[in-house]
């Protein structure tokens, strides 16, 4: 007697189930593996302009401030909207360009809904020359379902250097 070879009705629907199975749990994990990654990504932008900000001020051996701006060109709007870096040439943390105040570089605001959060004592962040900060403080990068766990701190001490950790208390 001849056996036909193939599969029955019964494996074809355990296999389905599997893959379908599989696809759930694994498709969920990659999602929150992607905004994981999003979120960091932004936070190492904010480090990135936080690192330029303090080598433009070493480097041209003047004060060197950073602002929220929203249009590019003025310190305003919220740190979320974007923010730019400038000279600061009387080291008032505003920027003026009838002062000799020139716009150094231009970041775009944080995407996919992410929030940037800073103290209360960090409307504007400027560096001296000799690379220490003006004011210390901690800025929040949080998702945007505001999850604590998967946020980011950086903090800034009045040496300057900015800290990158993850965690934070409070996500606005």
């Amino acid at each position: 007697m001849r056996r036909s070879e193939g599969v029955t009705l019964l494996e074809l629907l355990t296999v389905i189930l599997l893959a379908g199975l599989l696809t759930v749990l694994g498709g969920s994990g990659l999602a929150g593996a992607l905004q994981r990654t999003r979120l960091r990504a932004a936070a190492d932008q904010v480090m990135v302009s936080l690192n330029l900000l303090r080598n433009e001020a070493i480097k041209g051996n003047r004060t060197v401030s950073m602002c929220a701006s929203s249009d590019g060109r003025s310190c305003s709007g919220n740190w979320s909207a974007g923010w730019i870096l400038f000279s600061d040439m009387n080291a008032n943390r505003i920027l003026d360009p009838a002062g000799g105040d020139a716009v150094l570089r231009v970041f775009n605001g944080l995407a996919g809904g992410h929030t940037f959060a800073t103290t209360a004592t960090i409307s504007s962040l400027s560096y001296y020359s000799d690379g220490s900060s003006a004011a210390a403080g901690s800025i929040r990068i949080c998702p945007a379902d505001r999850d604590t766990e998967t946020s980011w701190s950086i903090v800034v001490n009045t040496v300057g250097r900015p800290r990158l950790r993850a965690g934070t208390s409070i996500c606005p």
